[in-house]
């Protein structure tokens, strides 16, 4: 599964979880209610700056103050 792929998993979430329309979301995002529509048409193009914009919508919904990022291995969640 690609980064678009893994953008509208999290905005099927988004609207599953929080009953929100497509239409909002594309207004949330862009001020485009059909966004989500062109998103999801396979020869769309996602830049960098969309995807971040999806996913810090998602954060911010969900409550998080940021995205919560996996550790590595050798890496500790612990800071002293």
């Amino acid at each position: 599964m690609g980064i678009k792929e893994l953008a509208i998993a999290e905005l099927d979430a988004l609207m599953r979880d929080f009953g929100i329309k497509r239409s909002r979301l594309g207004r949330d995002l862009f001020n485009n209610p059909s966004f989500y529509y062109k998103l999801v048409e396979p020869d769309t193009r996602v830049t960098d700056i969309t995807l971040d914009k999806i996913f810090q919508y998602a954060v911010t919904l969900r409550g998080q103050q940021q995205m919560l990022l996996s550790v590595g291995k050798n890496e500790s969640r612990n800071v002293e």
